[in-house]
């Protein structure tokens, strides 16, 4: 059962990430999640996803292993989308019949 939960398991391997210490690596996600949250461009979310995605592909973990730790969040993460682009009051970028 606990073999399927597979957010915050460590993944036992030889990288560049695995090998440094552990105060950086906290603070290094810290600084990860308050930058994203201070992005305003289409730009700098790509840039964020593409250094997550290198910084993965540093730690030699399977995406396989990524994926089943992300799954469970992406309901959420389309969830909270459909109603940001439906709740908030902004300038249109997309109108499609009735839907703005």
């Amino acid at each position: 059962m606990l073999k399927d939960i597979t957010l915050g398991q460590f993944y036992p391997t030889n990288s560049v990430v695995h090998r440094l210490d552990p105060r950086v690596k906290i603070l290094m996600t810290f600084f990860i999640i308050i930058t994203l949250f201070m992005l305003k461009s289409f730009a700098a979310y790509v840039f964020a996803c593409v250094s997550v995605f290198v910084i993965i592909l540093l730690s030699r973990v399977p995406f396989v292993f990524v994926y089943k730790g992300v799954k469970p969040l992406i309901f959420i993460l389309l969830f909270t989308a459909i109603l940001n682009v439906f709740m908030t009051d902004g300038r249109i970028a997309f109108q499609f019949w009735v839907f703005k």
